[in-house]
């Protein structure tokens, strides 16, 4: 499971299906961190009901993207390998210069401070919010996530509706229409980090789902299956059936400055943050396009006009405000975007965590963005935490964690605008 960790304090509420969370108060920022379980030895690929098991093994490498402008070399090298790759071949494919659709956050239900709306305010696809804005108008349900299916492959190779499957078989696999992923629908658990790795590269032996460049995950991949719509646990439960909240999952991502911490995701709410890479945790296998985060060469085009500066993401078609503005709450937040006029144009809002979360790169040393001029602040994004309708979800520039925090702190906000 994942704790907090001084200096920072974490906002985390109860699953809306019953699972308790510990809640947090002062109005800072949070560092997550999973709580070490027993000694695991284990080295098991599971099904939902933790019955099969596999050898570990070595496989051919697969070719993955290094994605990134080269300032944090080591910690990309360090991914590679975690992923099962030593070259780091371009696959060309989501990384360095390539456009990528921003996934959808999944959350589909407008809030206020505490509770979920019976609708909302203004509308959707997109909201009337006016000037002054409708109260709690802006949020992320309001605007229209990008389309993606997730389609269940039986042993066999056929496509069948994930429903149908209601156990992970070890021989499935999920494929996702709007990233090209595929991953492994069954999981290994009580692995450490550097197990995980040889646990993915594993599956390349026996060609699962047809494929051999199976590898352990990069933090931006692992996010991609989130759902933050719903909680305990934060994913599409009919495509990955019996998916483990705690202690979380590892992903191929190394910590830039701390080699003896391993990035990883809570399925839990949905949080992104860092564990002991001896720690024993779970494991779930990804093959396709590789991305090891959203880099390049002038990723990042600075247009300053009259009324203000707009920096333009080449990665994801993304306008972004270039200023900031400082201690909001979740309302004022919304507020600020929806009626913001800048470079033209008047459509401004607050991006989702999803959008926000596409400028994270937690491969750098310092502010974990080179988003240009970017403080090492925290920002509101226009998600609410699907396990408590009293915290929204922040990411930090200086840690580059992503937690729930309870919408009356006060943090930074930056809008955006336009469609990935």
């Amino acid at each position: 499971m994942f704790v907090a960790g001084s200096p920072e304090v974490a906002a985390r509420g109860r699953g809306r299906r019953g699972a308790a969370n510990a809640r947090g108060a002062a109005g800072v920022l949070v560092v997550l961190a999973w709580a070490c379980g027993p000694d695991g030895e284990s080295r098991r690929v599971v099904d939902a009901d933790g019955g099969l098991e596999v050898d570990e093994g070595t496989a051919p490498d697969a070719a993955v993207d290094a994605g990134s402008e080269g300032e944090a070399d080591g910690g990309a090298d360090r991914e590679r390998e975690a992923a099962g790759d030593e070259g780091g071949s371009d696959s060309g494919d989501g990384g360095s210069g390539s456009r990528w659709t921003v996934p959808p956050t999944g959350q589909d239900a407008c809030y206020d401070e505490a509770a979920v709306l019976a609708e909302c305010p203004g509308g959707t696809d997109p909201p009337s919010c006016g000037a002054p804005a409708l109260r709690f108008c802006g949020q992320d349900a309001q605007y229209r996530d990008a389309e993606r299916a997730l389609i269940c492959r039986s042993a066999g190779g056929d496509p069948v509706a994930c429903a149908t499957l209601p156990t992970a078989g070890p021989r499935e696999v999920v494929e996702d229409s709007l990233t090209g992923l595929v991953w492994q629908r069954a999981f290994a658990a009580g692995l450490s980090w550097t197990e995980a790795s040889a646990a993915c590269a594993s599956l390349r032996e026996g060609a699962l789902g047809g494929r051999t460049d199976w590898r352990l995950p990069t933090i931006y991949e692992l996010a991609t299956i989130l759902d933050l719509g719903r909680a305990a646990p934060a994913i599409d439960t009919d495509a990955f059936p019996g998916t483990a909240t705690m202690p979380g999952w590892w992903s191929a991502t190394p910590d830039a400055e701390r080699p003896e911490l391993a990035w990883g995701v809570g399925f839990h709410a949905g949080e992104l943050n860092e564990a002991p890479v001896g720690m024993p945790a779970f494991v779930r296998c990804v093959a396709g396009p590789s991305l090891l985060g959203l880099e390049g060469p002038g990723r990042f085009d600075v247009a300053t006009g009259p009324d203000g500066t707009v920096v333009f993401d080449g990665a994801t078609g993304l306008a972004w405000q270039a200023d900031v503005a400082t201690a909001l709450r979740w309302e004022g937040a919304l507020a600020h975007c929806e009626e913001l006029v800048l470079g033209g144009a008047d459509d401004w809002r607050l991006p989702n965590v999803a959008e926000l979360r596409s400028l994270v790169r937690v491969d750098r040393a310092g502010v974990k963005t080179s988003f240009p001029g970017a403080p090492p602040d925290s920002f509101w994004s226009s998600t609410t935490s699907a396990g408590d309708p009293r915290a929204a979800w922040v990411v930090s520039f200086a840690s580059g964690h992503v937690f729930p925090v309870s919408k009356t702190t006060t943090f930074s906000a930056r809008c955006v605008r336009g469609t990935s």
